[in-house]
């Protein structure tokens, strides 16, 4: 797709990567902590 090409493709890739890995961190650590907060005390319930 020739179209959606520009000069700065390389680096608009890699920020797309981080952008990525950025959000699936946060969601693990939001995961990880709402699991803390909420799910050991229902367990423990």
């Amino acid at each position: 797709m020739p179209a959606f090409h520009c000069p700065t493709d390389g680096v608009s890739v890699n920020e797309n990567q981080v952008r990525l890995t950025a959000g699936l961190v946060l969601l693990t650590t939001l995961a990880y902590l709402f699991s803390g907060w909420v799910g050991f005390p229902l367990f423990l319930a």
